[in-house]
C-alpha cells in the first residue's frame, strides 16, 4: 500500500529525489512494467481480433514487430514481463513467508542478478537478427503502416509510464506517491479487496508458469518472422489443448492486469465521483475486450483448418 511523503529524505543539486532504498525502487519499476505490460495486452487482444478476417489480417497487423527496428522495443516488453514476474515472485515469498523480509537487500541482489542472466539471454535471442547488419539495413522503414502502429505502440505507454516514475521519484513538486514496500498488507475488513489481493498473488503464481511458456514459444523458439496468421492457425489444428492455455492466459493475465491498474489509479484519483467513473469505464472495457479476446480463441480453433487452404 503506497504512502505519501510530502518532503524527500534527501535533496540534491538540480532537483530532489526520495530515497527509499530497494523496496521503494522495486515498487515504482513494478507499476511502471506493470503499466507497460497491461498496455500491451490490450494491443495483443488487438492484434488477435484481426483472424477474424483471416491470416492475412493478422499478418498486416502484427507488421511491425518484424521491422528490424522494433526489436528493442520488442525486447523491452519482454524485460518489462520478465521483471514483474520476478519482482512479484519476490513479493509473494515476502507475504507467505514474512520473516525472509529480513534478508530482504540478499533477495533483491540475486533478484538483480538473475533478471541480468535472464536479459542477457533474452538479447543475445532477441537481437540476434541485427547482428552484422548495418545501419541502413536496421533502420530501413520496409512499411509506413508498420510505423505508425509502432508509434502507436511506444508512444501511449511512455507517458504514464513516465508520469508515474517522475511521481514517484520524488522529482516532482508536491507530494510524492511512494512506498518502501512492493507488498500491499491484505486487506481485513473489506471482503472484494482482500478476495482481489488473493487472487493478485495467486494469478501471478500462474502466470509465472503459463507467459514464460508462452514467450518461449512466442519469441525464443520461433523467431517472431515466423509469427504469422498461418502459425497461428496451424497450432491450434494441430493441438486443440492451445485453446485452454491461450484462454488460461488470457483469463489470468487480463484481469490481474486490470485490478492492478485498478490499484494504481487509487493513488492518483482521490475524488470518489471520478473514481466510480474511471473504475466504471475501465471495467466495461475490461469485460468487452475480454469477450472478444476470448471469442476470437474459439473462432480460430473452430476454423483453424478452413484458415490454412
Amino acid at each position: 500500500m503506497s504512502t505519501v511523503a510530502s518532503q524527500p529524505r534527501s535533496t540534491i543539486k538540480g532537483g530532489s529525489i526520495y530515497l527509499g532504498g530497494t523496496g521503494m525502487l522495486t515498487w515504482l519499476l513494478h507499476r511502471i512494467s506493470g503499466i507497460a505490460v497491461v498496455y500491451f495486452l490490450t494491443l495483443h487482444i488487438f492484434e488477435a481480433l484481426q483472424l477474424f478476417g483471416g491470416p492475412a489480417a493478422y499478418n498486416e497487423a502484427t507488421e511491425a514487430y518484424k521491422q528490424l527496428w522494433f526489436r528493442p522495443f520488442e525486447m523491452a516488453l519482454v524485460l518489462a514481463v520478465v521483471y514483474h514476474a520476478l519482482n512479484g515472485l519476490r513479493v509473494w515469498m515476502f507475504d507467505a513467508y514474512p520473516q525472509t523480509t529480513k534478508h530482504h537487500r540478499t533477495v533483491f541482489k540475486i533478484g538483480v542478478a538473475i533478471f541480468a542472466l535472464i536479459s542477457l539471454a533474452v538479447a543475445v535471442v532477441m537481437l540476434r537478427p541485427l547482428f552484422g547488419r548495418s545501419l541502413a539495413e536496421i533502420f530501413e522503414v520496409k512499411s509506413t503502416g508498420a510505423l505508425v502502429y509502432a508509434l502507436a505502440i511506444a508512444l501511449p505507454v511512455g507517458l504514464p509510464v513516465l508520469y508515474i516514475a517522475w511521481r514517484g521519484s520524488g522529482l516532482a513538486s508536491g507530494p510524492m506517491l511512494v512506498s518502501q514496500s512492493s507488498s500491499r498488507p491484505a486487506p481485513v475488513k473489506n471482503g472484494f479487496e482482500r478476495f482481489m489481493w488473493q487472487f493478485m498473488r495467486l494469478s501471478g503464481l500462474i502466470m509465472v508458469v503459463l507467459v514464460f511458456f508462452h514467450l518461449t514459444i512466442m519469441h525464443f523458439t520461433n523467431d517472431i518472422e515466423q509469427i504469422t496468421g498461418q502459425f497461428v492457425a496451424d497450432r491450434f489444428a494441430a493441438t486443440p489443448f492451445w485453446i485452454i492455455i491461450d484462454l488460461a492466459i488470457l483469463v489470468l493475465a487480463w484481469f490481474h492486469g486490470l485490478n492492478g491498474l485498478r490499484i494504481v489509479l487509487m493513488d492518483y484519483i482521490k475524488r470518489s465521483g471520478t473514481r466510480r467513473l474511471v473504475f466504471g469505464a475501465i471495467g466495461l472495457f475490461g469485460l468487452v475486450w475480454f469477450g472478444a479476446g476470448a471469442a476470437v480463441l474459439f473462432y480460430v480453433q473452430q476454423n483453424a483448418a478452413a484458415m490454412l487452404k
